[in-house]
């Protein structure tokens, strides 16, 4: 009898508990959610979908598992807080170039759940998520990154630092071209689409030239500020040589020779009214 009574508690503590214990999936507003039925005695399959800041209660067997939604930026550069180090690649003349900039992208959180694992957050996760345990750097480190690379080096092949240096037009059509193939480098390195296409937008600053380069710029620069200093000095040499001729045809040479000695206050002149005799020293 006491026997039963020992067996009978635990049985009926589970059941209570096996009641009352729930999985609650509540993603934040810039997260999507996903819940997974995993009973005790049933396989794993996805439940539903918990939309950004959605909320859902399942069962205590249920697991679930979040991803970022809407857009995100990734940052290229060297400076503090940059999610990529500068990218070097050598242009169409083969002169190293450090690129720089960032990516906005989002994952294609769109979901369904009456699609189940047709919905393309679905298949992400359990392609790739479950690989990584949800940790969304190393899947950016290891899907995005060699993609951006591929892009951005297959952009800057076709140009040269110069245009891309100074022709903003040269820029533009390089931030197409890498916006216009990533994708692609995505989707084949991924084996779906998942990241959506009309997210994606790239910023990219001009290119960190090498230094012997970056050398040779500054002093051709300085040349051409000395060069463009040294003709504004001969223009203004030459229109007061011209304005001298013209007071010379107009007063004579002997007159202008006097204006300029009365102007630099080598001759003085002395104000004497009319009628007054003047006395001048002998020689």
């Amino acid at each position: 009898m006491n026997f039963r009574r020992i067996v009978a508690i635990p049985i009926v503590a589970a059941a209570v508990i096996g009641l009352t214990a729930c999985t609650v999936t509540n993603p934040a507003p810039d997260e999507v959610g996903l819940v997974y039925n995993q009973g005790p005695v049933s396989k794993t399959e996805f439940q539903e979908c918990v939309l950004p800041g959605g909320r859902t209660v399942s069962d205590a067997f249920d697991t679930a598992v979040k991803y970022p939604a809407g857009q995100r930026t990734y940052r290229i550069g060297s400076d503090e807080g940059a999610d990529l180090e500068t990218i070097t690649v050598a242009d169409k003349d083969a002169t190293p170039l450090g690129m720089t900039g960032q990516m906005i992208f989002a994952l294609d959180t769109s979901c369904d759940t009456d699609l189940g694992r047709d919905n393309p957050i679905v298949q992400f996760h359990e392609k790739i998520g479950l690989k990584y345990d949800g940790n969304w750097s190393n899947i950016l480190r290891d899907y995005l990154v060699p993609s951006l690379r591929k892009a951005i080096t297959e952009a800057v092949q076709q140009s040269d630092w110069r245009s891309l240096f100074a022709d903003p037009t040269a820029k533009v059509e390089l931030e197409k071209h890498v916006r216009d193939s990533l994708p692609g480098f995505l989707e084949q390195a991924m084996g779906g689409r998942y990241i959506s296409p009309e997210s994606i937008n790239i910023s990219l600053n001009q290119p960190v030239l090498p230094q012997a380069i970056t050398e040779q710029n500054v002093n051709t620069q300085r040349a051409e500020a000395a060069a463009k200093q040294q003709e504004a000095e001969n223009r203004a040499l030459d229109l007061k040589s011209q304005g001298e001729r013209k007071m010379v045809d107009l007063y004579g040479a002997d007159n202008y020779v006097l204006l300029r000695a009365i102007e630099s206050g080598s001759v003085q002149l002395m104000y004497v009214p009319q009628g007054t005799n003047i006395n001048l020293p002998g020689k």
